[in-house]
């Protein structure tokens, strides 16, 4: 079983000398990584492009591909199931990466609170937080609780200090300080940069997910595989991304109305799934 990109030689190479069966996870786009700090530069692109490349043609020799995201319905956005099928003919199960179960749900704060726990990686969109909010009337401006760390952490860090908003900041947390966390939120913020491509290409950030299974509602991306399952399942709003008062109109929204949500699919469907593909090689076929 290769967790990622990068060890997906490993495996190839091992089933090439003792004839082992090969599972990939592919729980993201590997080339699109190489866009991150700088999606705007050619020569990240021509690296992306050779990385996208090299994993098309090792596709071709996995038993079994596992991918975290996948087309919900006829009409809605593509999730990377979709991707390696236009690529390969592959065998493709998704199993998304959902929360282990429903958590009992905690009331919501007293005053209005946005939280974005996880990495720190894309500044960009912690400036159109910061900037929707600015927005509103000073003296009804929501909190905002940032929890993670990254490769950007210093740059947000300088943004938060030199705006006027409230705000609460953490660094790295464990899995079991999430529903801390979480509990002290009324809404997460997962509004993503899209320039890179994984997003629009169906990445589902597990915030949304995390969110939900404690009743929190959540803010997303429009325009994509995340943005459909959002309305689909009512966990949340969507928005553009990089339009600070369509962000400011969908928080107020949520919070005129004190939403909650609930989370009706947790991980024991997706566990179901994945254990039915690999049932498939311990039959023979």
């Amino acid at each position: 079983h290769c967790h990622d990109a990068d060890t997906l030689w490993v495996g190839l190479r091992t089933k090439k000398e003792i004839g082992a069966t090969v599972v990939f996870d592919m729980h993201d786009l590997a080339h699109t990584w190489a866009r991150m700090t700088n999606p705007t530069s050619i020569i990240r692109r021509i690296v992306a492009s050779g990385i996208e490349r090299r994993l098309v043609r090792r596709l071709k020799y996995c038993d079994l591909v596992v991918t975290s995201s996948g087309s919900v319905s006829k009409t809605s956005k593509p999730g990377f199931r979709e991707w390696i099928r236009k690529r390969s003919n592959v065998d493709v199960v998704v199993v998304e990466n959902r929360p282990l179960s429903v958590k009992e749900h905690t009331h919501l704060p007293e005053r209005f609170t946005i939280g974005y726990i996880g990495s720190i990686r894309e500044p960009g969109m912690f400036k159109t937080l910061i900037d929707a909010i600015s927005l509103w009337p000073e003296n009804e401006r929501p909190r905002v609780l940032i929890a993670g760390h990254g490769t950007a952490e210093k740059e947000v860090d300088k943004m938060l200090m030199d705006s006027k908003i409230d705000y609460d900041r953490s660094g790295a947390f464990s899995r079991n300080e999430i529903h801390e966390l979480i509990s002290k939120i009324s809404v997460m913020y997962a509004v993503y940069p899209v320039l890179r491509g994984n997003i629009l290409e169906g990445a589902l950030p597990t915030k949304m997910f995390d969110a939900a299974a404690y009743g929190r509602p959540s803010v997303v991306n429009s325009g994509c595989l995340m943005g459909d399952i959002a309305q689909a399942e009512e966990l949340g709003q969507t928005v553009q991304v990089g339009e600070p008062l369509a962000l400011k109109n969908a928080l107020d929204n949520i919070k005129k109305n004190s939403t909650t949500v609930i989370l009706n699919r947790d991980w024991s469907g997706e566990a179901e799934r994945l254990i039915s593909a690999y049932e498939r090689f311990g039959n023979g076929s």
